[in-house]
Parts: C-alpha cells; sequence; structure tokens
C-alpha cells in the first residue's frame, strides 16, 4: 500500500509540474519502516519496485540508492511521531519564495489561512544531503509546523497522510501565483484578518441534518457534475478540493460535490444529493455549500453556483485591483461587470448578495475567499468561470509588456444591445 501511495502521488507531482523529473521526493512511514523514493530515478515513471524501504533498524531493501535527502526525513519523524507522511517537492512558484528567503502570504485565501497561518517557516539553507540540512529542517518541522521553506532549495511537507501533504502543496502553490499575479498588475496584496479568520473556521461548520440515503437518482446530472468538476481541476481553475459545484435540480433538489474529497478520484455516485435541506447519505456537502444554498434561495432564476479560486482571477479578489472586463468583447457580454465584495460572515454575506445576481450580474468576486459564479446550465455556468479565468490570465501575462487598453463606449454599447442588456442595469 505504501508504494502505491508513493508511486502515485510522485507521479501526480511531476504530471502537475510542481516538481521536475529529478527533483523532490516523497515517503511514507509504517509501524516498521519507511518507504522512500529513490535517487536519481525518473519520477515521472516510478514503479512499486523502484520504492526503497528503509527498516526501523536500519537495513535497506530495494534495487536503487536511498534518496540522499533521506536523514531528513528520519530527523522529521523522529520530530513528529505522531506523521505518517513527508513531501519535498521543487516546486517553481514556491522556489522564487524560496531563492527570496521570504513566506507566501498564506493569509490571502481564507482556507489557506485556516490551514497553514502560523504552521509555517522559514529554514536556514543547508547543503543539500547533509545532516545540518536535517538539524535545520527539524528546527522548523519541530511538531508544530507543518511547512518548511528552505532557502535556496525547496520545502518540506509534513502530515498524517501524503493526501494532506499534497493538498497543502497545492494551496501552497496557489497563494504563490496569486501573490506573484498581484505583483504584476501592480496591486498591493490584501490578507485576511486574524477576526475574518476565526469568522471562516465557524462558517465552514457544516450544520445541515443528515437525512435518508442517496437513492441515487439523476444518474446524467451526476455524470455531467463530476465531469465539470475534474475539468476545472485539469484546466488549472481550482486545486484537488477547493472548488464547490452545485446544481439545483426539479422539486429543489440539490447535487454538490463531498467536502474534502479529491475531485481527481471523483465518481458520479459521490456526488451529495441535498433533498428538503438535508444532505442524504454518508458523506457531507462541501463546506462552501452553505453559502451556495442562500444564493438558491434569494434567486429563483439561478440553477448553478461554482465557487472557486483560480490563481489570476484571484490577483484581483485578494489585492486593490478591480478585474475590469470592458478590454475583451466576449468576456464582457459572457459577464458584464465583475464586482467585488468584502468578506464578511455567512449570513452577512446572504444579506450582501440578496438579489444581486440578474442579467448584468453573473460572476463576484469575495475578497480572499472565492470568485462565485452563477448560470442556468451547468455548461454555461462552467463556461463563464473559464471564460473569467482565461481573460484575467490574458490580462495579467500581458501587463509587464502594456496594460490593457479598454474598448470604447460605442463598442460597449453594441455589445450591450446584442446581449440584451441594454440601457445597463446598477446594483444596489
Amino acid at each position: 500500500m505504501e508504494k502505491e501511495i508513493i508511486c502515485y502521488y510522485i507521479k501526480r507531482l511531476y504530471d502537475k509540474k510542481l516538481t521536475t523529473m529529478s527533483g523532490g521526493n516523497l515517503s511514507v512511514k509504517s509501524e516498521n519502516s519507511v518507504y522512500v523514493t529513490p535517487s536519481e530515478i525518473d519520477k515521472g515513471n516510478l514503479k512499486t519496485d523502484d520504492i526503497m524501504e528503509v527498516l526501523n533498524t536500519g537495513e535497506i531493501y530495494g534495487k536503487h540508492k536511498v534518496t540522499s535527502e533521506f536523514p531528513v526525513h528520519k530527523a522529521v519523524y523522529e520530530m513528529n511521531h505522531d506523521m505518517n507522511a513527508i513531501l519535498h517537492s521543487h516546486t517553481s512558484s514556491i522556489l522564487g519564495f524560496s531563492t527570496a528567503h521570504i513566506l507566501p502570504k498564506v493569509k490571502l485565501l481564507a482556507n489557506v489561512a485556516y490551514d497553514l497561518n502560523g504552521k509555517i517557516e522559514i529554514a536556514k539553507y543547508a547543503d543539500p544531503g547533509t545532516k545540518q540540512l536535517a538539524d535545520e529542517t527539524v528546527k522548523v518541522l519541530n511538531g508544530s509546523n507543518a511547512v518548511a521553506i528552505l532557502e535556496n532549495h525547496g520545502l518540506f511537507i509534513v502530515d498524517h497522510t501524503m493526501e494532506d501533504c499534497y493538498d497543502k502543496l497545492e494551496n501552497l502553490d496557489l497563494v504563490c501565483r496569486i501573490e506573484s499575479n498581484i505583483k504584476k498588475i501592480g496591486g498591493t496584496p490584501k490578507e485576511v484578518t486574524e477576526e475574518q479568520i476565526d469568522q471562516y473556521k465557524n462558517d465552514v461548520e457544516n450544520n445541515l441534518t443528515r437525512s435518508e440515503e442517496d437513492n441515487g437518482g439523476y444518474q446524467e446530472e451526476r455524470k455531467l457534475l463530476a465531469e465539470l468538476l475534474k475539468r476545472l481541476y485539469s484546466r488549472g481553475i481550482s486545486t484537488c478540493k477547493n472548488a464547490c459545484f452545485s446544481w439545483r435540480l426539479k422539486n429543489h433538489d440539490i447535487l454538490v460535490n463531498p467536502d474534502n474529497t479529491d475531485v481527481t478520484t471523483l465518481k458520479p455516485e459521490d456526488l451529495v444529493l441535498i433533498h428538503d435541506n438535508k444532505y442524504c447519505g454518508e458523506k457531507k456537502p462541501h463546506r462552501d455549500f452553505l453559502f451556495h444554498l442562500s444564493i438558491y434561495k434569494n434567486h429563483d432564476h439561478i440553477n448553478n453556483v461554482i465557487s472557486s479560486c483560480p490563481p489570476y482571477a484571484m490577483a484581483y479578489a485578494c489585492s486593490d485591483q478591480e478585474y475590469v472586463t470592458r478590454v475583451i468583447a466576449e468576456c464582457y457580454g459572457y459577464l458584464r461587470n465583475i464586482e467585488k465584495k468584502e468578506l464578511k460572515s455567512r449570513s452577512e454575506m446572504e444579506e450582501l448578495l440578496k438579489g444581486y445576481f440578474d442579467d448584468y450580474h453573473n460572476t463576484v468576486l469575495i475578497q480572499n475567499y472565492a470568485c462565485i459564479v452563477t448560470g442556468p446550465h451547468p455548461l454555461k455556468t462552467y463556461d463563464r468561470m473559464e471564460v473569467a479565468e482565461s481573460t484575467a490570465e490574458a490580462i495579467i501575462e500581458t501587463f509587464p509588456v502594456n496594460k490593457p487598453v479598454l474598448m470604447d463606449q460605442r463598442a460597449v454599447e453594441v455589445i450591450q444591445k446584442n446581449c440584451g442588456i441594454y440601457p445597463e442595469k446598477r446594483s444596489n
């Protein structure tokens, strides 16, 4: 089992460009030994018989050399007895912070701050593969931290499972990319406060009541929703767990992805059915679902809601810069105006957005929280999210070359008229 876990996640790291072919290493601890990646072997094609085993007594089994970083793994496990997985990577977005000797701003996103605030520190530089590197790393991963950013090297993450380590890596990669994108547009990062972190913690507590077992209905709808959730991930619009995609069906039943579930392994039958405001089956709905539910309650014409943290659109949600859509005709025609709202408590957000979504407003940025897209059908709603992110990417990546030029008023009025939204309607 441990060997399969390592092979699965090291290939996933490589396929998602979160490490290089030779960079990084993983280990999983069992009762009597530690299983670890070998040295100087293609990380994109590791097989289970490539994985090395180091017994607690010191004997080594396997056909390769153990990674040169194994002394760090061993030292971290000795300092963190209740942890069973370690991930070391050279993720490019995080390497920038490693070389600059600065920590990424985990408080750019409420969910990342909730998980990592106060649990990440810089480890002083030491030569790779040395006892000094192990010593410097365990000074940070000393039982209270989860992540050590190594100066001029990379990072180590320790957690209960490799799934937890990987989830943290994706979230760190995300906030690093958001911060970098903010700098490209000349923005100032805006972080959540301690009060907002506490409020987020309270709001993610799901107080929905569980009802009867899921009857397995809506099979075609489940299949489509599961496919689109996977596509959000494969297109880089979400991490493996942060997107929430819900669909209001007949009789006000709602389908939504389950909480804390990696979308790459999601099956149609895993989707949670909400009936009479109660969830059916064992799996709880995604932590964002109650926010979705408040949107449905106040907007009869909406059948789909997506909340996610795409790295380009969120550069506007986590900074002092406004996302102006009047630069690309398709984006303005699809999304109209994208406004930004301050992150507040769930009840305050419900009141703030009551009646907000109309023909002129289908997308909103919640500062330090998510990009929210609504629509009448999953494909239309998904497309809006994709257009929002691809447009933000186009603007941000070109910004260092030249600032975007807004479409003139005549062009705007033609789009408004063609889309049936002329004259422009204003939100309250």
